[in-house]
């Protein structure tokens, strides 16, 4: 995992989270959030305790750290967190399928899911940068998808059975559902004039 992509996507966002779970030095688990993405630290990493040492730990100044809300929170258990659940797995979870085909709109490359129950949903692309290395030499990457409360849902992409990151959905506004209707249409009357 590239933690310094994690920090890049931060920086973006204007927003990261240190989040521990448990409260004792050999037990803790420690994640990062985007506000859009969570990461799993490694194991090995070293235990961050502060704000101050999570900025350096992505090399930021007190000039950069003014532009991140920056914050630390503790929770006792992994399915602590509002709706999300950090686990590597949950009861009910689907399976997903990466789409041939994703979406570029305006400067965001999202890349279309699918679950078992037929659902289709995209995420931002980007969200994945930290793990590409990884996922380019590994095979057993994959998606799932898990429901947060009853309307809400989000993305986990594994590495086998162990959770690399959480990814909120894409959430498109109307518009882009017109624009998508119109570029069926015109794909539409390009393959019937052939």
């Amino acid at each position: 995992m590239k933690v310094d992509k994690i920090g890049k996507l931060c920086m973006k966002a204007g927003f990261c989270q240190l989040i521990s779970i448990g409260h004792s030095d050999d037990k803790e688990a420690q994640f990062i959030s985007t506000g859009h993405s969570v990461y799993p630290l490694p194991p090995d990493f070293p235990r961050i305790t502060s704000e101050a040492e999570l900025a350096a730990v992505f090399g930021w100044d007190s000039k950069k750290q003014k532009e991140v809300s920056l914050s630390t929170d503790y929770y006792c258990a992994k399915d602590d967190l509002a709706e999300i659940n950090l686990y590597d797995s949950e009861e009910g979870e689907l399976e997903c399928t990466e789409l041939p085909m994703g979406v570029i709109y305006g400067k965001m490359n999202c890349i279309g899911l699918t679950d078992t129950m037929g659902g289709c949903g995209f995420i931002n692309a980007i969200l994945t940068e930290p793990l590409k290395d990884e996922m380019k030499d590994d095979s057993y990457f994959h998606y799932t998808k898990r429901r947060a409360g009853t309307d809400h849902y989000y993305y986990v992409m594994k590495d086998g059975m162990d959770l690399r990151a959480i990814i909120l959905p894409t959430v498109f506004k109307d518009r882009f559902f017109q624009d998508l209707d119109e570029f069926y249409a015109a794909v539409s009357d390009m393959r019937e004039k052939k």
